[in-house]
């Protein structure tokens, strides 16, 4: 036959090898064996010319048109598309498809359930013949596209249909004009014209006066980084292509059901491979590929630091700060290691959504994501830990305004709700762990999608969830509370003076001595009304939290027991103030006191006792060694106030513990623990915008935009920041500020006045009462 679209070379017809299994031998019927007689141009030359690694793959053209942020609704990679119903070999390996490709052959792609969930026959462009075409017609809805690069597209002068701005097609596919071949052709719509057409258009030595506008081949443009962006059937057509070796130009239309005209789904399509020998792919399965063979990120910045970790803990921890960019999108994503990674076993693995909203704003954060600073506590306990923020769509300024444009968005959306946000950042986390040379590691939060992706992508993955319930540390850290809290009670319930302020002296002490022990192993809470608050506020895990209570009590009843039996003496009507369950036979049934006046004294004090020390343990400035002395010292003048009155338990341990062991005054002993705990717990939620909440189950996520800097939400002691530099943006800041009300037309904007930098040039005389205005001012952090 002779060559279509003049071609110098001589085209041949090669009897290709059948691909399908014997058993399947019988499903093929002769009138549909056109696959066996598929043409190959021998464009050897061009192939030579224009193959591509699949490396080069993230170098896309800088004149490709973006999509709109709407067009990345796609799948998700962690998925295996394989129904329960579907055997696990119905797919083929991207290998086998790729060879196909090469020798041009169709393959049959398949996109996400959750996507279009139809399948498209796909060719290479430099490949397509009329035979080919005349297949590919027959059986899918005869609208043939050509996927190209923008690059090609604006050199052959094919704009798009509609800008992406008013693209209304439902995955936002990006439909330039349409084309034909001008020589050689005759209408444009027959099975040789098209051929012509889309071998031509993948043609680089084309020049655009070869084509007639419109035509009956409709181009697609290609979003730059394929399918590990956008993945969709146009991505996938160019990056099969230029994996297999040919020209970066995909043919592809979509396989519909012959006996209704519909598309064809799932079971469908891997019938009609079966009929015809063609291999069975799936998108997910081509970004898999793409992750595990290709370079996607690059570590531009490592630079090691030390932070303060753990409530009471005054000692620093060595960490280090990675910045990873990606080469496809160009987002810097934030990782902070602990400890060596390299060939590490089980690497504790954090993953925080980038939200500029929740983190700046501290709005609720969704699923089990917590601030990336919160975590660094867990981190600093395990011999590895990683932590990666995921910048995001959302992470940007520009993202989450719209974001939040949508009437359905909240601050807590971490993400654009489609698969497709899922499948880059489990990519981008693989990627880097790969970098990192992390083979294995412990998943912090139980994100399915995630574990299911990384082990896809040779990772082996557990979950703290499949962790041993007590680590060692962990045991450590438990008993210290038990022992402590023993140790407390049998010290203060064995004071014998009569001396109020001498018994408040010693009970200060002791709890400042004990802290210093403990505060290296569990954090020195020795107290649930200590406990309780930091487990709201998100600075100690639930888990983690009701153990501390649990032993607590434990602690406090064994310490009475033990007093109990070497001090035999101890009783219910012992004068000496903390002896047995004393402190509750005297103030409440004496008549000294109601219980309504009991409860007020012992609230107030323990919120006192508890605001001390979230001040000391988050607050600024840093207390440092001193903060359990601060503490004690608080505990002796509460005692020494309220001592004669209610005797100061602030404890809810220690006003159990002797009760449960002397069996006294169980009808008063609720003023105690509910006094106490909601004092603790008035303290704790109070210290929320003070120093913003902890790691997984706060109410109010800690801001982490700046995260070298601050701890818990508030800088820290002994931050190296230069005064000039501060000095020298606050003008600019100020001046960015004023522009934006001067834009809002809110001149006469009434600001607050502990703004950091004062605006002298802005009229600012008519304060309005108004709702309030935030302006987030990136610094030259």
């Amino acid at each position: 036959m002779n060559c279509p679209g003049g071609h110098a070379q001589s085209c041949h017809l090669a009897k290709l090898p059948q691909v399908v299994h014997t058993s399947q031998q019988h499903l093929l019927r002769p009138q549909r064996d056109l696959q066996h007689r598929l043409s190959q141009p021998s464009q050897d030359s061009l192939r030579a010319q224009h193959s591509h690694s699949a490396a080069s793959l993230a170098c896309s053209s800088s004149s490709s048109r973006p999509l709109p942020a709407g067009a990345e609704a796609g799948m998700d990679p962690s998925s295996a598309l394989t129904p329960p119903s579907v055997p696990a070999d119905a797919f083929s390996s991207i290998p086998e498809a790729l060879e196909d490709i090469r020798l041009g052959r169709p393959v049959v792609v398949v996109d996400d359930e959750n996507r279009e969930n139809e399948g498209d026959l796909i060719y290479a462009g430099d490949r397509m013949s009329t035979e080919q075409m005349a297949f590919m017609v027959e059986y899918t809805s005869g609208v043939v596209c050509l996927a190209m690069e923008g690059a090609d597209l604006d050199r052959l002068q094919l704009p798009l249909m509609v800008n992406s701005e008013a693209n209304e097609e439902a995955m936002y596919t990006a439909f330039t004009i349409t084309a034909d071949y001008r020589h050689n052709t005759t209408t444009g719509i027959s099975a040789y014209d098209r051929a012509i057409t889309v071998r031509q258009l993948s043609n680089p030595g084309c020049p655009p006066a070869d084509f007639k506008r419109p035509g009956h081949i409709f181009p697609l443009r290609y979003h730059p980084g394929g399918v590990l962006v956008r993945p969709g059937h146009t991505e996938a057509g160019v990056d099969l292509a230029r994996l297999a070796g040919c020209y970066p130009t995909g043919c592809l239309s979509e396989i519909v059901d012959k006996r209704d005209g519909s598309m064809a789904r799932l079971m469908q399509l891997l019938e009609f491979a079966k009929q015809h020998g063609l291999k069975c792919i799936t998108i997910a399965q081509l970004i898999r590929h793409r992750l595990q063979h290709e370079e996607v990120v690059q570590e531009v910045l490592r630079a090691p630091f030390r932070l303060p970790v753990g409530v009471w803990n005054p000692e620093q921890a060595d960490f280090t700060m990675h910045v990873f960019r990606c080469v496809l999108s160009g987002q810097e994503h934030l990782v902070v290691s602990h400890g060596g990674l390299s060939g590490a076993s089980k690497v504790l693995l954090h993953v925080q959504r980038g939200n500029v909203f929740a983190d700046l704003i501290g709005g609720l954060q969704s699923g089990p994501s917590s601030s990336l600073l919160a975590s660094l506590e867990q981190l600093a306990s395990h011999s590895a830990g990683l932590a990666i923020y995921c910048a995001g769509n959302s992470a940007s300024l520009e993202g989450a305004g719209k974001q939040l444009a949508s009437p359905s968005a909240t601050f807590a959306n971490s993400s654009d709700g489609s698969s497709v946000h899922a499948a880059r950042e489990n990519g981008i986390i693989a990627a880097i762990l790969r970098k990192l040379e992390v083979r294995s590691v412990e998943l912090q939060s139980p994100d399915d999608q995630m574990r299911a992706c990384l082990i896809q992508l040779g990772v082996e993955v557990t979950s703290t969830r499949d962790r041993k319930l007590f680590s060692f540390k962990f045991a450590a850290a438990c008993f210290a509370e038990l022992l402590g809290t023993l140790i407390f009670s049998f010290f203060g319930g064995g004071l014998v003076s009569e001396d109020s302020q001498e018994v408040a002296w010693l009970n200060g002490l002791a709890l400042a001595i004990l802290i210093y022990v403990t505060a290296n192993i569990s954090g020195g809470h020795l107290n649930p009304a200590v406990t309780l608050p930091t487990i709201i506020t998100g600075h100690t895990g639930l888990f983690k939290g009701c153990i501390y209570i649990v032993m607590q009590l434990a602690g406090a009843a064994l310490g009475s027991l033990l007093l109990a039996g070497i001090y035999p003496g101890a009783s219910v009507g012992n004068k000496a103030l903390g002896v047995g369950c004393f402190e509750l036979r005297q103030t409440i049934s004496t008549g000294h006191l109601t219980k309504g006046m009991a409860f007020g004294w012992e609230a107030v004090m323990t919120f006192t006792l508890v605001a001390t020390v979230y001040s000391v343990a988050l607050g600024t400035p840093n207390f440092g060694n001193v903060g359990p002395l601060i503490i004690g010292l608080v505990l002796a003048a509460s005692a020494m106030l309220a001592s004669d009155k209610t005797g100061a338990a602030l404890n809810p341990a220690r006003a159990l513990g002797p009760t449960f062991v002397y069996q006294c005054n169980w009808s008063q002993i609720w003023v105690y623990v509910v006094a106490e705990l909601a004092g603790g717990l008035v303290a704790g939620i109070m210290s929320w915008p003070l120093y913003g909440s902890g790691e997984q189950y706060g109410v109010i996520g800690n801001s982490i935009m700046k995260p070298l800097r601050r701890l818990f939400g508030k800088p820290a002691e002994g931050d190296h920041v230069d005064p000039n530099d501060i000095d020298a943006g606050a003008p600019m800041e100020s001046k960015a500020v004023s522009e934006v009300l001067d834009q809002g037309q809110l001149a006469g904007t009434a600001m607050n006045p502990m703004t950091p930098h004062e605006i002298p040039w802005m009229a600012c005389s008519q304060p309005t009462e108004s709702q309030p205005i935030l302006i987030f001012v990136p610094g030259w952090q």
